[in-house]
């Protein structure tokens, strides 16, 4: 799972909101977590627990929907 939808699932941004960044993400060399941080969208330990959902999910240890 991508972190833009882990992030829609939980609520911390909208929709327009990550449309937004992946169109900028997409024009630079930038990473999505670092925007979201560089815009104050979400906190470092949001992000953090984001990206652990994620590896998580990539290792098949997810079990809570």
């Amino acid at each position: 799972m991508k972190i833009g939808e882990i992030l829609l699932r939980k609520k911390l941004l909208s929709s327009q909101q990550l449309s937004t960044l992946l169109t900028e993400q997409q024009s630079g060399s930038r990473k999505l977590g670092e925007l979201l941080l560089e815009r104050g969208i979400v906190s470092e330990t949001d992000l953090v627990a984001v990206l652990q959902e994620q590896k998580w999910r990539r290792e098949g240890f997810w079990m809570i929907e």
